[in-house]
């Protein structure tokens, strides 16, 4: 058990951050409504959000499969981690048709991306059919979503032989040709074998490497970087690949927080990407959320680091 050195003190910085948490916009408003898909319609308008395995980045049927879509047609009820006062999690029911689903969790922003937007795919029930398999099987919704859409354009540009996924409608927007290659990718059946390599092998595989939207082996997440100059930076010498968790400079570029950046401008983007992938670092490193960072900042979590250990 942690004592901690300054009680009071860690009293008023709590009660000042949880403050802080309930006025922000995203974190006391935004993120409770609608989850983390609130963002989808929010980058799919500044034509950042990726469709058809990058060929665009701009759907005019995004909010199909909004967070504001999943609000009203199939939410139950908000989850909230533990100790969570944002309570951002998502549980979700279809009640009727072939994805029929009593109770299930998510699905996530970059999750209704990489399963629905990047393959196309505007059937929600179906989106969350997949996203349910990929909890239930432990697989990583991005990983396979963009795989998945990958294996869609090898196909749709002929660089797959039909005979290799027979069985599948692996045609962009099909719901039923995605959950069918969640459930090979799982069970490593079929063409399941191939897709379970990742995109970047998959690609290799059928001569067309470019066709892997991925940094270092991992698949890019749900913000086109031709859209958000920093986030491309950030994926660019992200530690570990693609990924955004390291460095969210979604935050600044396009929500305004801690102040509006110029997405589209280079200069300065440097100094953004190396504050927001410390911050980043600070913040894991307490065992906290990277989402209370829309409305704390690294003087809050230093406050709070110094009340509990007296450092």
């Amino acid at each position: 058990k942690v004592e901690i050195a300054k009680p009071e003190e860690f009293k008023e910085v709590s009660k000042r951050c949880y403050t802080a948490l309930k006025e922000n916009g995203v974190t006391g408003t935004g993120l409770p409504a609608y989850g983390t898909a609130v963002l989808v319609n929010i980058i799919n308008n500044i034509g950042g959000l990726p469709y058809k395995n990058w060929q665009g980045a701009y759907n005019e049927k995004a909010d199909m499969i909004s967070g504001e879509t999943l609000a009203k047609d199939y939410l139950i009820k908000n989850i909230p981690c533990w100790g969570c006062s944002i309570a951002c999690g998502r549980s979700v029911s279809v009640k009727e048709g072939p994805y029929k689903l009593d109770y299930s969790e998510g699905p996530e922003y970059e999750s209704i991306w990489a399963l629905g937007n990047s393959c196309a795919v505007m059937d929600y029930p179906a989106i969350i059919m997949a996203n349910h398999l990929c909890n239930e099987y432990g697989l990583d919704t991005i990983t396979v979503g963009s795989t998945i859409a990958c294996a869609m354009e090898l196909a749709e540009k002929g660089f797959i032989p039909p005979e290799d996924y027979a069985g599948i409608d692996l045609k962009f927007g099909s719901g039923a040709g995605l959950v069918e290659c969640v459930k090979q990718i799982a069970l490593n059946n079929g063409f399941g074998k191939k897709l379970a390599l990742g995109s970047r092998k998959l690609a290799e595989m059928y001569g067309h490497p470019e066709l892997s939207m991925s940094m270092k082996g991992m698949e890019a997440p749900a913000y086109d970087p031709r859209a958000v100059k920093g986030i491309g930076l950030n994926y660019a010498t992200s530690n570990r690949g693609g990924c955004h968790v390291t460095g969210y400079t979604i935050a600044p570029e396009v929500v305004g927080l801690p102040e509006q950046i110029d997405r589209l401008a280079y200069e300065g983007k440097p100094t953004w990407v190396k504050i927001f992938q410390d911050f980043t670092c600070t913040v894991n490193s307490t065992v906290n959320c990277l989402f209370t960072t829309f409305a704390l900042g690294a003087g809050d979590f230093g406050d709070l680091l110094s009340a509990t250990t007296g450092w």
